[in-house]
């Protein structure tokens, strides 16, 4: 068997990093044996390296016993049921779960069958969880089992490992010089020659000896096992004393708890009891609350006084009164009670009455105030009725928009007050239009010009603002009195919010019955707690993203209300300033006609105050911009006129003294009017191209005049020096410019050059003929300057025959033609 063992494991299980426990030469039982000498069949129990499975197997052997095949091979899991058959016979059977197929086979003798039998049984109680059915055994063998199997799970947990499987193991495991020795010993004989009967008497006795061992082996621990055993008894007398104390002190305990949980139950059917009369209470207390009105109510509702403060807050004490009873979501079981539905009736009908009356006083107050020639004074009266105003537009909510009375009532208002405000500012504007026709616009001297362009630009400015100031209030009072703020909405729907909130709280009455169950059941759900935990978290992020999709819902209706109510404002403004826009481009346009210059002041205005009234109020925004676009046009074509002015300018004849030219003259007195029309404004950028470009209008035209003069170069290099004059004062106050100076700078100076060269130097032409030569002589042919003078042509006496053709008084008079 060891050789068996040992050739099975080294050629078929060492590939497969198993161990080989222990095996059975079977056959199975019904099919006839092949007779072919030396073919057998073994049944291999076998456990992984690591000690976490166990196998059973098939192996089969050759003809020649030289080579060892595995046929079958089943999870030790999977056998569900293990047959003895006969416990006198050699038969055994197993069961194999998913085929369902029973397995039979026959050993050689009783007592190997046994063996494997028992360490196939102690295998499934070390290895399984799950044990599988034993049929054919003895209660006294099995409970042997169990027991050794028992001692063999303490004896592992206390640190002696493979004790069951130790000795088989050992036969199994050998070194490696063991294993050639007994290869070389197998190989030395010839097993075919042999005796096979001598050969199994000798090794037949060998056996009886080492079974003699055995016995003697378990003759001598017989002793261990007794007191192993006296010990397990008394382990289990002690634990029977200790069941019998614990069920003394549960019947002592036992009519304590039924006590408890009768006066636990007592006091949850009290708190019932207590919660239903309060329910009820409260129920009645609203149903009596709707059928009563406060008579001081009902007659404020039928005769309301808005003349003074305490009848307007009477008033405005029985409007919240009325909202609130009409707004009231009403139980359906209330709907069965007649007298309900008749209060239900005479409410709705006492708050149309009241509304009617309140839009007759709305409108009658506002038609009176119209009239008033004292906006803020009008403002100040009607802006105490805004809450009535905001009253009339919630209950008018689910009526359509031409019938809603509070939009009626807002286009009666803005209707009137627009021919007004049309009279008012035609007056405002016509003002300072008479400013620029009432008299000549043609003064003598330049101060007096800048003085009427500077009272021009005042009343402008005054007008303007004052514009902006009424349309600014208008805008306050509109916003105040007919568009609903969210703090009035909140006041006005805080009534219906507080009936829901009282209904809420008679559910969370009736609620609060089991809180006291909850807190009995506390225990348990905290123990629950951390089974749900789990769940809870992967919940977590769908409810964090609906909880995040729900903000950006109400941010979207947030600013939804907010468009509304911007549009419904800018509608309204529309409607008050109608011609808002024509006036003032109106005024602009008798500027242009009078003094185009006046454009400049009008542009620089009307954009500055654009600008600043972008984040106050979007409709006058928009008509100013509208002015101030027209602004634009007329100042771009007053520009367009000065530099075709400049490109217009002829040439004069040659014999003429050209000198400064007018508009070089006229450009800084332009640059610096304008500075002064736009001292105060931020953005200057469409003010600084049209510098830029009428600057270079001026150099072009002075270029393109210069060439026709006498004189070309002194009449550019004079007019480009007056105008580098002007720029360096400018360009401190306009930075654009410096480039352009840098420009006109150099032009000057290459004029300069030119005129120096040309027209200075012909007037005593042999001398210069005579100094060229020179520089000719030293700077061409090398000449050294000592040497010059032994040339004929430069010397000493020629020089001064040069000199005397150009005395004094001929050049002093040469000079002074020229300049």
């Amino acid at each position: 068997v060891v050789v068996v063992m040992f050739a099975i494991q080294r050629r078929v299980f060492d590939t497969d990093d198993e161990r080989l426990v222990t095996l059975l030469n079977v056959s199975k039982v019904g099919k006839k044996e092949k007779k072919a000498r030396g073919r057998s069949t073994f049944l291999c129990l076998t456990v992984t390296n690591s000690g976490v499975e166990a196998f059973l197997h098939t192996v089969r052997r050759s003809n020649d016993g030289s080579t060892y095949s595995k046929r079958k091979s089943w999870p030790l899991s999977r056998i569900v049921e293990i047959d003895n058959m006969d416990k006198d016979a050699s038969k055994f059977s197993f069961t194999v779960d998913k085929q369902d197929k029973i397995l039979s086979y026959s050993a050689a003798n009783i007592t190997e069958k046994d063996t494997f039998l028992e360490t196939l049984i102690k295998s499934c109680k070390k290895y399984l969880t799950v044990q599988p059915k034993l049929i054919g055994f003895s209660q006294i063998d099995t409970e042997t089992m169990t027991f050794a199997s028992s001692i063999v799970e303490g004896l592992d947990t206390s640190g002696d490992s493979s004790v069951l499987f130790n000795e088989q193991q050992e036969s199994v495991t050998l070194s490696t010089e063991e294993e050639q020795e007994m290869t070389s010993l197998l190989e030395s004989h010839d097993w075919d020659k042999i005796e096979v009967k001598d050969l199994s008497s000798k090794l037949q006795s060998e056996i009886q000896a080492l079974e003699a061992s055995n016995v003697q082996a378990l003759m001598t621990s017989k002793k261990q096992v007794d007191g192993i055993l006296q010990h397990v008894d008394s382990a289990l007398a002690s634990l029977s004393a200790l069941e019998e104390v614990i069920t003394d002190i549960e019947n002592h305990i036992n009519p304590f708890r039924w006590e408890v949980q009768r006066v636990a139950e007592q006091e949850k059917m009290i708190r019932t009891q207590q919660a239903n009369s309060h329910s009820l209470k409260t129920h009645l207390e609203d149903v009596v609350g709707y059928l009563t009105i406060d008579p001081n109510i009902e007659s404020t509702l039928k005769f309301p006084s808005f003349d003074t403060a305490v009848g307007c807050a009477n008033t405005k004490k029985a409007a919240q009164f009325i909202l609130k009873e009409t707004q009231r979501d009403i139980p359906k079981e209330w709907w069965r009670v007649p007298s309900i539905v008749a209060q239900r009736k005479q409410l709705l009908l006492l708050r149309d009455s009241f509304a009617q009356k309140l839009d007759e006083f709305l409108n009658q107050i506002t038609s009176e105030q119209i009239r008033n020639s004292n906006h803020s004074e009008r403002h100040r009266v009607l802006v105490k009725y805004s809450w009535f105003m905001h009253w009339l537009q919630h209950i008018d909510k689910d009526k359509e928009e031409f019938l809603q009375r509070s939009n009626i009532l807002a286009k009666s208002y803005t209707s009137g007050l627009s021919s007004v405000y049309d009279d008012e500012f035609n007056s405002l504007w016509h003002n300072v239009s008479a400013l620029l026709t009432g008299k000549s616009y043609a003064p003598k001297d330049r101060s007096e010009f800048s003085a009427k362009r500077k009272a021009f630009k005042e009343a402008f400015e005054n007008a303007l603002q004052t514009v902006i100031v009424t349309v600014c209030n208008e805008q306050k009072f509109c916003n105040a009195f007919f568009i609903m703020s969210d703090v009035v909405e909140e006041d006005l729907t805080h009534a219906t919010d507080e009936t829901k909130s009282n209904q809420g709280n008679q559910k969370g009455s009736e609620s609060d019955d089991n809180d006291d169950d909850g807190e009995r059941g506390k225990d348990i759900a905290n123990g629950k707690k951390e089974e749900k935990k789990e769940e809870g978290d992967k919940h977590g992020d769908i409810h964090k993203d609906n909880n995040d999709h729900d903000k950006e819902t109400m941010m979207s209706a947030d600013n939804a209300v907010g468009i509304q109510r911007s549009q419904q404002l800018h509608n309204f403004l529309i409607s008050t300033f109608k011609d808002l826009d024509i006036e003032i481009s109106k005024c602009v346009q008798v500027a242009y006609t009078t003094d185009p210059f006046l454009t400049v002041c009008c542009f620089a205005l009307l954009g500055e105050s654009t600008v600043s009234q972008q984040e106050n109020s979007t409709m006058l925004s928009q008509e100013l911009s509208k002015s101030c676009m027209n602004a634009k046009q007329l100042y771009a074509q007053f520009m367009n006129r000065v530099i075709m002015d400049v490109e217009s300018v002829q040439s004069k004849k040659k014999k003429e003294r050209v000198g400064i030219l007018p508009f070089v003259t006229e450009y800084s007195l332009l640059v610096e009017d304008s500075l002064c029309a736009t001292s105060g404004c931020t953005n200057t950028s469409d003010f600084e191209s049209n510098y830029e470009r009428h600057l270079r209008a001026i150099i072009s035209q002075v270029e393109r005049i210069a060439p026709d003069s006498k004189y070309p170069a002194v009449v550019q290099f004079e007019n480009f020096w007056h105008l580098y004059d002007q720029l360096s004062r400018l360009q401190s106050r306009v930075p654009v410019l410096r480039e352009q100076r840098k420009l006109v700078k150099n032009k000057h100076n290459k004029q300069l050059q030119v005129f120096v060269k040309d027209t200075l130097g012909h007037p005593m032409e042999k001398l210069t003929s005579f100094f060229d030569g020179v520089e000719n002589l030293i700077s061409v042919q090398n000449t050294k300057p000592e040497e010059v003078q032994f040339n004929l042509d430069y010397s000493e006496k020629n020089l001064i025959a040069c000199i005397k053709l150009y005395p004094g008084e001929k050049v002093r008079k040469g000079l002074e033609q020229t300049f």
